[in-house]
């Protein structure tokens, strides 16, 4: 009997570390999104809104790309929830997170620099390169509530 139960601890040991997509979905753009923190607490955003983030972006040769901690305020960049970020590769992304989720996605600095800096006026075929984009949503409000969320940082 000792042996049988011992068999089947062994056999869901093995059977829960094979999982290879756990915590990862894919959008309709063929975008995987790897959950890393979940929360279960927290709103999704909302169109027009703020959104306050943490976010570390690294090139194929983990150089960094763009960090908060460098050029957000206190370690947070905040983004307008507008039509070019709702419209975007990214629209999926965006209505699967709820604050305090951590993800990371593979995307070109093209899709990113458009989406989340508004600017893509580029001349370079560097900016196709793949980057990895680790973002943590801190936070979601609306034009006032993000006046005072600034003043508090």
């Amino acid at each position: 009997m000792l042996r049988i139960n011992l068999l089947i601890i062994l056999f869901f040991l093995f059977v829960s570390c094979k999982r290879s997509v756990d915590g990862v979905i894919q959008t309709t753009n063929n975008i995987n999104i790897v959950f890393h923190d979940i929360s279960n607490v927290g709103a999704p955003v909302k169109k027009g809104d703020y959104i306050n983030s943490q976010l570390i972006v690294k090139d194929s040769n983990d150089s960094l790309v763009f960090n908060s901690d460098f050029n957000g305020l206190n370690g947070v960049s905040s983004f307008l929830y507008d039509s070019s970020m709702y419209n975007s590769s990214y629209s999926e992304l965006f209505k699967n997170l709820i604050e305090g989720d951590r993800i990371s996605f593979i995307t070109t600095q093209r899709e990113f620099s458009n989406c989340f800096f508004k600017y893509n006026d580029f001349d370079s075929d560097f900016i196709d390169q793949s980057i990895k984009v680790n973002f943590r949503f801190i936070s979601s409000c609306d034009e006032e509530n993000q006046i005072t969320f600034k003043t508090k940082l």
